[in-house]
């Protein structure tokens, strides 16, 4: 009887501190008590994830051909999100949760995070370890400013395109291209046929005037001085043929018949000479 009653007590004993311990066991591990779930994290829809509805067509056209003008040619990749709703209340927080969850960790990768709550927008960037350097610029530094005062101003669209455009500047390098007349005269060197061993015959006008023009000054020194002398010898010819040697008055010109053949006169053909005479001492000549 005494044992029935002793093993009753041990039960209840027994039972009495299992139910102690398990009500005392919350209290005792704080840390599982207070554990939380993570909060949801938007899903990467592409390089512009747009959850607050902030672009227009137009905006998300012109950050998207910014995005891939950078992707093929600057070789750097950016990705934004716009979003009405920050599960920790804090932009940076936030920005490295999404930076690990999306995995945007890798060579030449830029996130930019516009998120706002109770109509207060804010600004956060990150980068790959390889681009940190280049956010040190003053340029970027002046975009970044100027980004965040038109986030202020709740101009999101405009914030994003021109730090994106500031970004395309500095990682985008544009090809050099010579001045039009360079370019022209170049063109035009390339693309003139040569003249050298093709006949004058087969040469086209342009050629030949082109090959005329290329004679050396030594021959139009002495074609200027020919015609020179030509042309004072017609002049002479002219005053001598104009005037009397005899007494040097103007001399006139006129046409005389000279003799002819029998057969001649049958064909009716004459022959005629120009005599010039002088009307003051009859010379003639």
């Amino acid at each position: 009887m005494k044992l029935r009653r002793l093993g009753a007590a041990l039960l209840f004993i027994l039972l009495l501190a299992v139910s102690v311990l398990a009500e005392k066991a919350p209290q005792n591990n704080p840390s599982t008590q207070n554990a939380s779930p993570a909060p949801p994290m938007p899903q990467k829809t592409g390089a512009i994830n747009d959850y607050s509805a902030t672009l227009g067509n137009e905006s998300r056209k012109a950050l998207q051909d910014l995005i891939t003008t950078l992707q093929n040619d600057g070789k750097t990749r950016v990705t934004l999100l716009f979003s009405r709703l920050d599960p920790f209340s804090n932009p940076p927080q936030f920005g490295e949760a999404l930076w690990q969850a999306w995995q945007l960790e890798g060579e030449r990768s830029i996130f930019l995070l516009f998120v706002t709550e109770e109509n207060d927008w804010q600004f956060y960037w990150r980068t790959s370890a390889d681009l940190s350097a280049s956010f040190a610029d003053p340029a970027v530094k002046e975009a970044l400013a100027k980004a965040q005062k038109s986030v202020s101003d709740h101009n999101i669209s405009e914030a994003a395109i021109d730090f994106v455009t500031t970004l395309k500047g500095l990682y985008v390098v544009v090809p050099v291209t010579p001045p039009p007349s360079q370019a022209n005269s170049s063109n035009t060197t390339t693309t003139q046929p040569s003249t050298t061993n093709v006949p004058p015959d087969q040469m086209l006008p342009q050629q030949q005037s082109s090959k005329f023009l290329s004679l050396p000054m030594s021959f139009w020194y002495v074609a200027g001085g020919v015609g020179v002398a030509l042309m004072l010898l017609l002049l002479i010819r002219a005053a001598f043929l104009s005037s009397c040697p005899k007494c040097g008055r103007p001399m006139r010109k006129r046409q005389e018949s000279i003799g002819y053949s029998q057969l001649q006169r049958r064909s009716s053909q004459r022959k005629s000479r120009v005599v010039y005479y002088c009307p003051n001492c009859r010379y003639q000549r």
